[in-house]
């Protein structure tokens, strides 16, 4: 079990993972949210699929790298619209 997969766990959140583990995917308010796992499982990148918030973040604890990222994408999207994901 990776580092990430325990911290989504433990947070009791529901997420797409990727069968190793190391990459997820969840819905936030207003956009879909995403987490990284570096290889080591020492540092992991978040990002936001929203224009205005997809800066990468690095951080070094799984569990902030989550917190964060998701309150990057609370509230709604400007028009009131639903989160949403390209390839669906």
């Amino acid at each position: 079990m990776t580092h990430l997969a325990d911290a989504i766990r433990s947070l009791d959140l529901e997420a797409r993972m990727a069968s190793s583990g190391c990459w997820a995917e969840m819905e936030g308010e207003r956009c879909w949210v995403f987490v990284v796992e570096q290889p080591g499982g020492n540092a992991f990148l978040t990002w936001c699929d929203d224009s205005g918030a997809r800066t990468i973040e690095r951080h070094y604890d799984p569990v902030s790298a989550i917190q964060a990222d998701l309150r990057r994408a609370e509230g709604e999207r400007p028009g009131g619209s639903a989160p949403r994901r390209a390839d669906r």
